[in-house]
Protein backbone atom coordinates (compact mmCIF):
# COMPACT_ATOMS: atom_id res chain seq x y z
CA UNK A 1 0.00 0.00 0.00
CA UNK A 2 2.79 2.41 0.86
CA UNK A 3 4.97 1.60 -2.15
CA UNK A 4 2.12 2.02 -4.66
CA UNK A 5 -0.20 4.60 -3.09
CA UNK A 6 -3.47 5.55 -4.67
CA UNK A 7 -6.49 7.47 -3.51
CA UNK A 8 -8.46 4.25 -3.05
CA UNK A 9 -5.83 2.01 -1.47
CA UNK A 10 -4.16 4.14 1.20
CA UNK A 11 -5.80 6.24 3.92
CA UNK A 12 -4.31 9.61 4.77
CA UNK A 13 -1.10 9.32 6.86
CA UNK A 14 -2.81 10.10 10.18
CA UNK A 15 -5.55 7.54 9.55
CA UNK A 16 -2.98 4.96 8.45
CA UNK A 17 -0.96 5.53 11.64
CA UNK A 18 -4.07 5.13 13.81
CA UNK A 19 -5.11 1.91 12.07
CA UNK A 20 -1.66 0.40 12.45
CA UNK A 21 -1.48 1.45 16.12
CA UNK A 22 -4.86 -0.19 16.74
CA UNK A 23 -3.71 -3.45 15.19
CA UNK A 24 -0.44 -3.43 17.17
CA UNK A 25 -2.41 -2.88 20.39
CA UNK A 26 -4.60 -5.88 19.57
CA UNK A 27 -1.58 -8.09 18.94
CA UNK A 28 0.01 -6.94 22.20
CA UNK A 29 -3.20 -7.73 24.12
CA UNK A 30 -3.22 -11.24 22.64
CA UNK A 31 0.14 -11.87 24.30
CA UNK A 32 -1.07 -10.63 27.70
CA UNK A 33 -2.56 -13.82 29.15
CA UNK A 34 -3.33 -12.15 32.51
CA UNK A 35 -5.92 -9.74 31.13
CA UNK A 36 -9.54 -10.52 30.25
CA UNK A 37 -11.10 -8.08 27.85
CA UNK A 38 -14.34 -6.61 29.16
CA UNK A 39 -17.70 -6.64 27.42
CA UNK A 40 -18.50 -3.22 25.96
CA UNK A 41 -20.37 -1.38 23.24
CA UNK A 42 -18.27 -0.67 20.16
CA UNK A 43 -18.44 0.51 16.56
CA UNK A 44 -17.87 -2.49 14.30
CA UNK A 45 -16.02 -0.44 11.66
CA UNK A 46 -13.37 0.51 14.24
CA UNK A 47 -12.63 -3.19 14.70
CA UNK A 48 -12.79 -4.18 11.04
CA UNK A 49 -10.68 -1.43 9.43
CA UNK A 50 -7.29 -2.30 11.01
CA UNK A 51 -7.79 -5.98 10.15
CA UNK A 52 -8.70 -5.12 6.56
CA UNK A 53 -5.58 -2.93 6.28
CA UNK A 54 -3.41 -5.77 7.64
CA UNK A 55 -4.99 -8.21 5.15
CA UNK A 56 -4.27 -5.86 2.24
CA UNK A 57 -0.69 -5.29 3.39
CA UNK A 58 -0.26 -9.08 3.33
CA UNK A 59 -1.42 -9.17 -0.30
CA UNK A 60 -5.08 -9.99 0.23
CA UNK A 61 -7.98 -8.49 -1.69
CA UNK A 62 -11.02 -7.48 0.35
CA UNK A 63 -14.03 -5.20 -0.06
CA UNK A 64 -16.14 -3.92 2.84
CA UNK A 65 -19.68 -2.66 3.32
CA UNK A 66 -20.34 -1.91 6.97
CA UNK A 67 -22.20 1.31 7.66
CA UNK A 68 -22.89 2.56 11.21
CA UNK A 69 -23.19 -0.73 13.08
CA UNK A 70 -22.67 -0.95 16.86
CA UNK A 71 -22.32 -4.21 18.75
CA UNK A 72 -21.96 -5.44 22.33
CA UNK A 73 -18.98 -7.70 22.96
CA UNK A 74 -15.19 -7.83 23.12
CA UNK A 75 -13.66 -5.67 20.36
CA UNK A 76 -10.21 -7.31 20.36
CA UNK A 77 -11.68 -10.82 20.43
CA UNK A 78 -13.88 -9.89 17.47
CA UNK A 79 -10.84 -8.48 15.64
CA UNK A 80 -8.93 -11.71 16.29
CA UNK A 81 -11.78 -13.82 14.91
CA UNK A 82 -11.95 -11.70 11.76
CA UNK A 83 -8.15 -11.70 11.34
CA UNK A 84 -8.09 -15.50 11.56
CA UNK A 85 -10.83 -15.79 8.93
CA UNK A 86 -8.95 -13.56 6.49
CA UNK A 87 -5.67 -15.36 7.19
CA UNK A 88 -7.50 -18.58 6.39
CA UNK A 89 -8.49 -17.11 3.02
CA UNK A 90 -4.88 -16.19 2.23
CA UNK A 91 -3.60 -19.63 3.27
CA UNK A 92 -6.24 -21.90 1.78
CA UNK A 93 -7.59 -19.81 -1.11
CA UNK A 94 -4.59 -17.81 -2.36
CA UNK A 95 -5.63 -15.22 -4.91
CA UNK A 96 -9.26 -15.27 -3.80
CA UNK A 97 -11.02 -12.00 -3.07
CA UNK A 98 -13.14 -11.48 0.04
CA UNK A 99 -16.06 -9.29 0.99
CA UNK A 100 -17.09 -8.21 4.49
CA UNK A 101 -20.61 -7.01 5.14
CA UNK A 102 -22.48 -6.20 8.34
CA UNK A 103 -26.15 -5.65 9.09
CA UNK A 104 -28.68 -5.57 11.90
CA UNK A 105 -30.99 -8.56 12.11
CA UNK A 106 -33.34 -7.76 14.96
CA UNK A 107 -31.30 -7.74 18.17
CA UNK A 108 -28.30 -9.35 16.45
CA UNK A 109 -25.40 -8.00 14.40
CA UNK A 110 -24.47 -10.27 11.49
CA UNK A 111 -20.96 -9.89 10.07
CA UNK A 112 -20.52 -11.98 6.92
CA UNK A 113 -17.11 -12.76 5.43
CA UNK A 114 -17.29 -14.34 1.97
CA UNK A 115 -14.56 -15.44 -0.42
CA UNK A 116 -14.62 -16.84 -3.95
CA UNK A 117 -12.06 -19.56 -3.31
CA UNK A 118 -12.51 -23.32 -3.45
CA UNK A 119 -14.73 -23.46 -0.39
CA UNK A 120 -14.93 -25.94 2.48
CA UNK A 121 -16.65 -29.27 1.95
CA UNK A 122 -20.01 -29.50 3.73
CA UNK A 123 -18.82 -32.60 5.58
CA UNK A 124 -15.87 -30.64 7.04
CA UNK A 125 -17.48 -27.34 8.07
CA UNK A 126 -18.25 -28.29 11.65
CA UNK A 127 -15.08 -30.32 12.14
CA UNK A 128 -12.67 -27.54 11.09
CA UNK A 129 -13.98 -25.42 13.99
CA UNK A 130 -12.59 -27.97 16.45
CA UNK A 131 -9.17 -27.59 18.05
CA UNK A 132 -6.41 -29.02 15.85
CA UNK A 133 -8.79 -30.15 13.08
CA UNK A 134 -7.88 -29.37 9.49
CA UNK A 135 -9.70 -29.61 6.20
CA UNK A 136 -8.63 -31.63 3.20
CA UNK A 137 -6.77 -28.79 1.44
CA UNK A 138 -3.00 -29.32 1.18
CA UNK A 139 -2.09 -25.86 2.50
CA UNK A 140 0.02 -25.89 5.68
CA UNK A 141 -1.57 -24.95 8.98
CA UNK A 142 -1.97 -25.83 12.64
CA UNK A 143 -5.73 -26.37 12.71
CA UNK A 144 -6.09 -23.60 15.29
CA UNK A 145 -7.18 -20.54 13.28
CA UNK A 146 -10.87 -21.34 12.88
CA UNK A 147 -11.01 -22.92 16.33
CA UNK A 148 -9.65 -19.73 17.92
CA UNK A 149 -12.06 -17.63 15.87
CA UNK A 150 -15.02 -19.70 17.06
CA UNK A 151 -13.75 -19.58 20.66
CA UNK A 152 -13.30 -15.79 20.49
CA UNK A 153 -16.91 -15.40 19.38
CA UNK A 154 -18.29 -17.85 21.95
CA UNK A 155 -16.52 -15.90 24.72
CA UNK A 156 -18.78 -12.89 24.07
CA UNK A 157 -22.21 -14.47 23.44
CA UNK A 158 -21.44 -14.61 19.72
CA UNK A 159 -21.24 -17.38 17.15
CA UNK A 160 -19.29 -18.43 14.07
CA UNK A 161 -20.94 -20.50 11.34
CA UNK A 162 -19.52 -21.72 8.04
CA UNK A 163 -21.49 -22.34 4.87
CA UNK A 164 -21.14 -22.12 1.10
CA UNK A 165 -21.04 -18.77 -0.64
CA UNK A 166 -23.60 -18.35 -3.39
CA UNK A 167 -21.66 -18.96 -6.61
CA UNK A 168 -18.95 -20.96 -4.86
CA UNK A 169 -16.47 -20.32 -2.06
CA UNK A 170 -16.88 -19.95 1.68
CA UNK A 171 -19.29 -17.85 3.70
CA UNK A 172 -18.37 -17.32 7.36
CA UNK A 173 -20.94 -15.58 9.53
CA UNK A 174 -20.09 -13.96 12.86
CA UNK A 175 -22.92 -12.86 15.13
CA UNK A 176 -22.94 -10.54 18.14
CA UNK A 177 -25.68 -8.88 20.18
CA UNK A 178 -26.63 -5.50 18.76
CA UNK A 179 -25.91 -2.45 20.90
CA UNK A 180 -29.34 -1.89 22.42
CA UNK A 181 -30.09 -1.01 26.00
CA UNK A 182 -31.62 -4.44 26.68
CA UNK A 183 -28.64 -6.28 25.15
CA UNK A 184 -26.17 -4.21 27.16
CA UNK A 185 -28.05 -4.92 30.40
CA UNK A 186 -28.26 -8.64 29.59
CA UNK A 187 -24.51 -8.96 29.05
CA UNK A 188 -23.47 -6.65 31.90
CA UNK A 189 -25.44 -8.64 34.51
CA UNK A 190 -23.24 -11.78 34.60
CA UNK A 191 -20.10 -9.61 34.50
CA UNK A 192 -21.34 -7.69 37.54
CA UNK A 193 -22.06 -10.95 39.35
CA UNK A 194 -18.54 -12.21 38.69
CA UNK A 195 -17.06 -8.96 39.97
CA UNK A 196 -19.18 -9.13 43.14
CA UNK A 197 -18.19 -12.75 43.75
CA UNK A 198 -14.51 -11.89 43.32
CA UNK A 199 -14.73 -9.12 45.93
Amino acid sequence: LLSQPSAQSVPDPVRLHNLMATELSRLQAMLDTDSLESIEEFELADVVEPIVLSHRLAGGVVDTNLGPVRAIGRPQATATALANLLENVRSHAPGASATIRAEHCGSTIVLAVEDNGGGIAASERERVLLRGARGSTPAPGSGLGLYLAATAMASQSGTLRLSERKGGGTRAVLTLPAATRSAAAHLAFPVALRARAAS
